[in-house]
């Protein structure tokens, strides 16, 4: 018993850490200028671009609080947020046009009956807003240039799904769920440089602001500025598919050990018979 101790006991402790999975390593792979997994343990939201753009878990969002996307790190967790927003300290500019915004959503029903912001930033008379309106569309707004709605887009409540904007050199707002261009809305007019915050969970700027308040699980947020082909966006999600690797490889490790630990004990009783 000793010894099955010992071997369970080792092989958790080295196979439970996370293993880039294949979503992961797509979206690396597209330079982003921030990525945040948000299957963090601790209140910082940590960028795994290598850009050390870190934010802040605030009050009404749990880290690990919810279920993940399958490509999710060991245990499968991520922010489950039910008021609050993760929070960084300075704005997020991706220029003019030109540029992407990627988000894992699993909205609440509420989410989806009103106008919320799971990615912003910017004051609301500059910078941008990623997020649900009612009737569950999508919604991107270019603060005092336009709200881009989308409305043959249904996005289902209580349930992950890979949603995207990329705005193009033309100023159009090219809509994704799930891999597949979905929608393009028109525009005319550039994005302002945000003045306030980048934030996650409301239209920004950060702490204390209460409007457009985004309920639900989230996680995979990328950021580019640069526009994604569609063949890019696709080839993320089609990544997605494939579970996480490290929880593929515990679960199977674990297997192999409580195997071998029945097989010692097996052979000690037919040798005490």
């Amino acid at each position: 018993m000793r010894y099955c101790f010992l071997i369970t006991t080792l092989l958790m402790l080295g196979f439970s850490g996370p293993v880039r999975a294949d979503f992961i390593s797509e979206v690396l792979g597209d330079d982003p200028f921030g990525f945040w997994l948000l299957n963090d343990a601790t209140t910082t939201a940590l960028d795994s671009s290598g850009n050390g753009f870190n934010g802040t878990y605030g009050l009404g969002v749990t880290p690990q609080g919810i279920a993940g996307p399958a490509w999710a790190p060991f245990p499968g967790l991520v922010a489950n947020f039910t008021g609050g927003t993760v929070s960084f300290a300075s704005p997020v500019n991706l220029g003019a046009n030109g540029y992407t915004i990627e988000a894992w959503i699993n909205p609440t029903l509420s989410s989806l009956t009103q106008t919320t912001r799971f990615v912003s930033s910017g004051d609301g008379f500059n910078g941008y807003g990623f997020g649900t309106a009612s009737g569950g569309r999508l919604l991107f707004t270019s603060f005092t240039r336009q709200d881009y709605f989308t409305t043959g887009v249904t996005v289902l409540p209580n349930q992950w799904q890979y949603v995207g904007v990329v705005v193009d050199a033309s100023n159009d707002a090219n809509f994704y769920v799930n891999g597949v261009l979905v929608e393009t809305v028109p525009g005319t007019l550039s994005t302002q440089a945000p003045s306030t915050n980048f934030t996650f969970g409301n239209k920004s700027p950060g702490p204390g602001h209460n409007d457009e308040i985004y309920t639900g699980g989230l996680a995979g947020v990328s950021v580019y500025d640069t526009a994604l082909t569609g063949t890019q966006i696709q080839e993320q999600f089609n990544a997605s598919a494939v579970p996480e690797p490290s929880s593929l490889v515990f679960a199977s490790i674990s297997a192999i050990g409580a195997f071998g630990c029945w097989r010692r004990s097996r052979q000690k009783t037919e040798l005490a018979a």
